[in-house]
């Protein structure tokens, strides 16, 4: 039987809201309490620079930080209220909102990481462009000696030289990875990724482990130092979205260095994603979508990577999604948003006061990402720029890729086109140079099967309710009792499996009531009785010749690692739910 509780009147219910509300006061004021006390303690701090970038010391192991101006957290405010992850970035080192100076110079220094000459000159990667002088062991041998510290055994007592326990990180490995951000990047992340797989391809399973280590450490260290220049750029996404539209840039851009280098970059981001959402919608409206049914079919997956195509994809696009394909008024819509912000661009650089003292890379990509002819934007480096702003093109590279290595770290909308652009100036600034091969190459990029880092690949059997064993069987159905037309028919279903293959499992699935109603598959069967495609997934299970590519099956040193990771896949937790026998019994 339900039971309820049996209330004694109005004035408990009275007494108990007072309590509740007495709680509650005192709660909000040993939270202001702890605020005050944290306030007074990190305005005291004498290293402002070093607690700014909220490190953990490699001797105690302590961790220094200056809280925010905007926002003040404290441990126990953390954990009573919930905070705009859209709007704080997390420390993955401190594992707490991204604390950035109140000194709009040290806060610079967040935005743009340095280290002093005596440290850059100790850590530099000298000789790195320079063939022959490093090799790719040596570079994350010097790696792993700036991220040992000693460590101390919590069982025995014993102290031993070994990474510091995640997500620790010492000042050295920041220093390291800071000097030689340029240099490394995404290129020793690649590196380290490619060793711990063919360790594990090898059988060397205590050298994988130690590699994925290192590349998990070196993920750490990238992101803690690329955490405030994402909080930066996202509190200056509060300052130009509301004035989107506000040619009068120097009312709200004006300000600090690192204010100013925000909003222009920013600025600069939002006309690249608006330009690349535009040239989209054109290409959308001049190809649309065609169903499979059609003679020239084959554009599904290109509108699919342009947000053309509705989720269900259905031959006269009446979708409950069809309204987010772009049309004629879409792409009018994009063309004024795009002049607006190519307005608001202008108008900022044009602002003397605004642009002329921002860094010299950032001046840079100004110019250069104007020209869109590659021989021009090197001309205008070496011939141009560089004289003009007595600075090396090697050095102007350099502070470029940093830059790209910061973008890389933001989320893909809408830095993502961004990013791209600038992947794509630097490698055409270091075409014919001695930039354009590096140590890691010979690691990441050779397709030699006798290579330093070559891992032989495999296959295996696809789960039952795999996109891709599904897709097979389909092909097979069709194949086997003749629901194609002719083999016309057959080849493009091939070609569409073929190619939506490398876009996952995901994929497949959203399409798969799209190719079975263009094909009518129930329409166009015969009288011949077949088994349902579900009954024969129960069959043996054979991976088609043109998937296999000649690899080998089932290696599984893809599972080496994950000795203590077992799960059994047949088992699933509801298996292990119980009926509540007293409804009663329930809060």
């Amino acid at each position: 039987k339900k039971k309820t509780r049996v209330k004694d009147g109005d004035d408990d219910v009275d007494a108990m809201r007072a309590l509740m509300e007495l709680q509650s006061q005192m709660k909000d004021d040993a939270i202001a309490e702890d605020r005050a006390i944290e306030d007074t303690y990190y305005n005291a701090l004498d290293d402002e620079e070093n607690a700014a970038r909220g490190r953990v010391n490699s001797e105690d192991g302590s961790s220094d930080g200056i809280k925010r101006d905007q926002t003040s957290f404290s441990t126990q405010d953390a954990g009573d209220r919930e905070f705009d992850e859209e709007l704080l970035i997390r420390d993955v080192v401190t594992d707490e909102p991204v604390v950035l100076s109140s000194n709009p110079d040290v806060r610079m220094a967040q935005f743009s990481p340095g280290v002093e000459p005596r440290a850059l000159e100790r850590l530099r990667l000298d000789g790195f462009y320079t063939k022959g002088v490093l090799t790719g062991p040596q570079i994350a041998k010097a790696f792993e000696q700036a991220c040992v510290t000693m460590v101390k055994n919590e069982t025995s007592g014993e102290e031993f030289l070994d990474l510091p326990v995640h997500p620790a990180v010492t000042n050295e490995a920041v220093d390291f990875v800071v000097a030689n951000r340029d240099l490394l990047g995404l290129r020793i992340e690649r590196y380290l990724q490619r060793m711990k797989m063919r360790s594990q391809w090898k059988g060397n399973v205590e050298e994988a482990r130690w590699n994925r280590r290192l590349w998990k450490h070196y993920l750490t260290l990238d992101r803690h130092i690329s955490a405030p220049f994402r909080q930066i750029l996202t509190d200056t996404e509060m300052i130009i979205g509301p004035n989107f539209g506000n040619l009068d840039v120097l009312a709200y851009a004006d300000g600090p260095l690192v204010q100013r280098c925000a909003c222009y970059l920013l600025l600069r981001t939002t006309v690249a994603h608006w330009t690349k959402k535009l040239t989209d919608a054109k290409f959308v409206v001049a190809n649309p979508y065609e169903p499979l049914t059609t003679e020239l079919d084959v554009n599904f997956i290109e509108l699919f990577g342009k947000g053309g195509v509705p989720r269900k994809a259905r031959d006269k696009m009446k979708s409950d999604n069809a309204a987010f394909v772009p049309t004629e008024a879409t792409v009018r819509e994009r063309e004024r948003v795009v002049a607006m912000t190519l307005q608001m661009k202008n108008a900022f650089v044009e602002e003397s006061s605004l642009f002329d003292d921002l860094p010299v890379e950032l001046r840079f990509i100004e110019g250069a990402l104007n020209i869109r002819n590659e021989t021009e934007r090197r001309q205008f480096m070496v011939e141009t720029f560089c004289p003009q702003e007595n600075i090396t093109p090697e050095a102007l590279r350099a502070g470029v890729r940093r830059l790209y290595i910061q973008f890389s770290r933001m989320i893909p909308d809408p830095y993502q086109e961004m990013t791209l652009e600038l992947d794509e100036l630097i490698d055409e600034l270091s075409r014919g140079t001695a930039e354009d091969d590096t140590p890691f190459d010979e690691y990441v990029s050779n397709l030699d099967v006798n290579g330093p880092g070559f891992f032989q690949t495999y296959t295996f059997d696809q789960k039952k309710f795999s996109g891709e064993r599904f897709m097979d069987e389909a092909l097979k159905e069709m194949q086997e009792y003749n629901i194609v037309d002719d083999e016309e028919e057959a080849d493009i279903f091939l070609t569409i499996r073929e190619d939506v293959g490398e876009y996952g499992t995901e994929t497949v699935n959203d399409i798969s009531e799209s190719i079975g109603s263009d094909f009518k598959l129930k329409k166009r069967r015969k009288k011949k009785k077949q088994p349902d495609i579900f009954d024969r997934l129960e069959e043996e299970y054979v991976i088609p010749d043109d998937r296999k590519l000649g690899r080998p099956m089932d290696l599984d040193w893809l599972n080496l690692l994950e000795e203590d990771e077992k799960r059994n896949f047949d088992v699933y937790e509801s298996d292990n739910w119980r009926e509540a026998l007293d409804q009663g019994d329930m809060v």
